[in-house]
Order: C-alpha cells, then structure tokens, then sequence
C-alpha cells in the first residue's frame, strides 16, 4: 500500500502543528472542491433548464402553439356516458365535460349572424369556435362511481351567447362531443343532461397550449371532406304536393330515380324546412322545402293521441284534456311490421294503449287501414292500437316520456349482416340509454330472432348496460306476452314454416341508484 512520508521541522520536534496545518489545509482543499462542484452542478441546472425552455418555446414556434396561464371559470357541465367498450374503459361509463371559459382563450372571429345560424343548424360555416379539451382524468360520481372528467375550455364570448340562446348552446354541445370523441377516440352517447353543477371536480389553474390553428377548424373541415363526395353525384328532381287522408293533412314528396331500378338503398330524412335523399353512388338532394312541415312532436306534451285513440280521448268530453294527460301509451313495437303483435296482445289488454312504429310507407298504410278494418268489424274492439309512420332509431324522446313505457317490442328487426352496417341495428349501446330512459322500472325489453350473430349481438348490449338484467327463462316461460312474441308476427311465422330457429332474450329495467 502506498505511503505518504511526512517530514517534521526540527526546530519544533516533538509538536504536531505541522501535522494538524497539514490536516486544515486539507479539509480546507476538500471543502472549496465541493464547494466548486456545488457551483458547477447549479449551473448545469440551470443551463438545463435554460436550454429546456429553449427547446419548449422552439416546440412551440414549430407546432403552431403558444402556452398561457389560465384559470377556468365554470359555465355549465355535460353528463353523458360511454357508448362502447374502449381497451381502456367499459361502455356506459360516466362522463362529464366542464365547459368552462377564460378570456385568454382565442374568442371566435367577427363573421355575419347568417354564419353563425348556418353553424347552428349544421351547414357549411365559416364560423368556429376556439376551444382547447384538457386531458382526461378519472374521478368519482356522488355514488362514488368511477367516471370520466375533462374540461373544455373556450371565450367568454361563446359561452355568454349559450346562456341566452339555447340553440347555440345545442350548437356548443355538439361540437364539444365532436371535439372530445376526436381527441380521445372515444364514442359518446347523445343521450345527456346538464346537471345543475358549477363543475365535475375543481377548476384548478393551469398552463395549457392555445392553437393558432383551432382544433374545430380540423374537425369541421373533416366533415365538410366528408360531404364533399355526395356533391359531385346529379341531383334528382323532385315534386311535392298536398292532399287529405284520414281527416289529416298530408305532404307527398314524390323524388325521381330514372337511374335505378330499386331504392332498397336509399335514404331519405325529412326535417321541418330541408329534406335530405342519397342513393349511394346514384343520387344526393339536400334541398330547403318551401314551407314547414310537422315531422314530430317538439315533445311528448305536444302528441295528439287523440286522432290515434278516438275511443278513449272522444271529441265531446269536456274532460278530454285532463284525460289525455293521464292516459298515455304503455306498449310500443319498434318494426312492427304488419302489425300481428298489435292485433293479437289488443283484446289480451283492452285498456293498455299501445302503438306500432314503422318506417316503410306501403307496410304503414297496410297496417293503419287493417286496425280500420277491424275496428268496423267488431265495435268496441281494437280500439287501443294505432302505427305510426317514423324513423324509432331517431325521435322515441319526441313521443315518450321518461319512465312511460312498460314493455318494448324488439321482433325479427333487420339484421343488418354487414360489419359496417351494424351500427345502423335497432339495438346498440347508444340506444340503449334512450330505452332505459322511456321505460319505466320494472319495464321489459322483449328481443327475438333467427339469425345467431344478431342474437349474440343484441345479448351482448344488453347485458354490457347497467340498467337492465337479463329475465331468466323460468320467469319468461310464465310471461302471458311472450308465446305471442314467438308467434303472432308475420315473420314469426315465416320462420315456424321454414322450420329454423328463434332466439329469444327479454332484459328488465332495473332502479338507476343515481337517480333523484
């Protein structure tokens, strides 16, 4: 082992002053290189943290954002859910966007009112509305549920007008869920509420990235690509005219496909001034009509079961208003077809008013004037049962309110065997909260069907929901309802003929705990 010599002064022999100097001015040396290597490595921090901010503010410059320090102020919260189950998260799960606002957020540009109006209903627009989502997070409900949080952050100048124009605070919304479901990649359900919050969690202050490009100028731009390709194929023409049927004012709209054979394919949606027809690859007609048309009921207040049901809301009773208000509409067949459910469960319950929803025209008028039929054939019978002509997938809140319906008829709907169709089935998570919504507790879905895959399909959205379970088949055996589900449809029977397989599946509404 190496050695150090240390040599002693003779004049002073036998003293350790020598040593102990020696010492000092080692510990000395010691304590100024720390010292230096203290100082050394707080300036490396802080040429870290200099070239840290250099390399964020050239990040900055280079993606198109400039980062402020904001602190949100709450406007109001959308509640809604999941609609499928995500790698991450399940469907149906809790979700709630505080749309808050700051005045650092970049206000939306100077464009005329027509713009904004065009906005509004969902045209090609010019206007947007800068808005920055933050991340998400995970929280807890009042139930102490796990659920979803994040916040939407725009102007005060947006957020003003949707507190006194409730069409742009529709507008708002929408575009809000575009933005979330195109950030996340997470599908959100339009069936929501704006619960009386000021916030889901706090608002806490933040540093968070402005684009100069908004995020809704992508998204809208997306749409409008989307569109795009619809605009290049021949407009058909068209002709509407008016007429009286069964005492009701009608509007026929009769639309011209010289090209095609068959329109099995098309689609055709009607809104009170615009109708909008696409044949794929043959077709498109977006036009403004020349005067309004009734649709729907605004809201189920606004139904006139009367022209439905005349034997139970008849003309001369005085009391027919308070009448309508306390008699409404309990069963409700979604497809129904030609209506053989309707007309084999209506002397089973004479006085449970239930109605018949189909979308074909020629099969709705077959239906409307078989009730007729039967009516004059047997007075005092089949009074309860009535079709209407509509799309269900779109306006059931329009005609029902929540918690009205005790049993929903789902039989032989279309399958819809194609992967990219099945979106288009008449059962799926998002409808599903609609159904919840209109049945009352206690209320019964009724599915059945001869093709597996749409079984398994149907099966799999419900058992996936939380506000319903699965009735066993000891308690659907011993339902009055249910042979007649299995065999009092056209369809039904076109099956027992060709002797296939019916799959049947009835799921219960249960309580929703977080319901006030």
């Amino acid at each position: 082992m190496a050695t150090n010599r240390l040599d002693f002064d003779d004049n002073n022999r036998g003293s350790l002053h020598s040593l102990l100097t020696l010492n000092s001015i080692q510990e000395s040396q010691a304590a100024n290189e720390k010292a230096l290597e203290e100082l050394f490595a707080e300036n490396d921090r802080d040429i870290a943290a200099l070239a840290q901010q250099t390399r964020q503010a050239l990040t900055e410059e280079l993606s198109g954002y400039q980062y402020v320090e904001i602190q949100p102020k709450p406007g109001f919260v959308i509640k809604t859910h999941t609609v499928a189950k995500t790698e991450k998260y399940p469907a149906s799960m809790k979700v709630f966007i505080n749309v808050c606002y700051s005045e650092k957020i970049t206000a939306p540009m100077q464009v005329p009112e027509d713009e904004i109006q065009k906005a509004i209903k969902g045209d090609e627009s010019t206007y947007t509305v800068p808005m920055v989502v933050s991340e998400l997070r995970e929280d807890k409900d009042k139930a102490q549920r796990p659920c979803l949080v994040c916040d939407a952050v725009i102007h005060l100048k947006p957020m003003k007008r949707s507190r006194e124009d409730d069409s742009y605070k529709i507008f708002l919304t929408e575009l809000t869920l575009a933005i979330f479901e195109e950030k996340f990649k997470i599908e959100l359900s339009r069936s929501l509420s704006f619960p009386r919050l000021h916030s889901q969690g706090p608002l806490n202050p933040r540093r968070v990235p402005i684009p100069k490009t908004p995020l809704v100028t992508e998204i809208a731009s997306k749409k409008l690509n989307k569109s795009n390709a619809t605009q290049t194929l021949p407009r058909p023409d068209f002709r509407i005219t008016e007429r009286k049927q069964n005492n009701t004012d009608m509007v026929i709209i009769a639309i011209q496909t010289p090209l095609q054979e068959s329109i099995g394919n098309a689609t055709v949606d009607i809104e009170s001034l615009r109708i909008i027809f696409h044949s794929p690859g043959k077709y498109h007609l977006d036009e403004t009509l020349p005067f309004p048309i009734d649709i729907d009921p605004l809201s189920p207040s606004h139904m006139d079961w009367s022209k439905h049901y005349p034997a139970f809301f008849p003309a001369d009773n005085k009391d027919s208003t308070e009448a309508m208000s306390k008699k409404k509409v309990e069963f409700a067949d979604l497809g129904c077809g030609y209506g053989g459910l309707l007309v084999a469960l209506s002397p089973l319950y004479p006085n449970t008013l239930m109605l018949g929803m189909e979308i074909r025209v020629k099969v709705e008028e077959y239906v409307y004037e078989r009730i007729q039929a039967l009516r004059k054939q047997y007075p005092k019978q089949y009074e309860n049962i009535s079709i209407i002509r509509m799309n269900a997938m779109k306006f059931l809140p329009n005609f029902f309110e929540k918690g009205q319906l005790s049993k929903l008829f789902f039989l032989f709907p279309d399958p819809h065997f194609k992967k990219k169709k099945h979106k288009a089935r008449i059962i799926s998570h998002g409808l599903l909260a609609e159904y919840a919504y209109i049945l009352q507790e206690g209320g019964i879905i009724y599915t059945i069907t001869d093709v597996r895959d749409l079984h398994d399909w149907m099966v799999k959205c419900l058992d996936e929901h939380p506000l319903f379970e699965r009735i066993s088949e000891e308690e659907v055996e011993k339902d009055p309802v249910v042979p007649y589900v299995r065999t009092a449809t056209e369809e039904g029977r076109k099956v027992e003929r060709n002797k296939g397989d019916k799959f049947l599946a009835c799921y219960r509404r249960i309580k929703d705990e977080e319901e006030e």
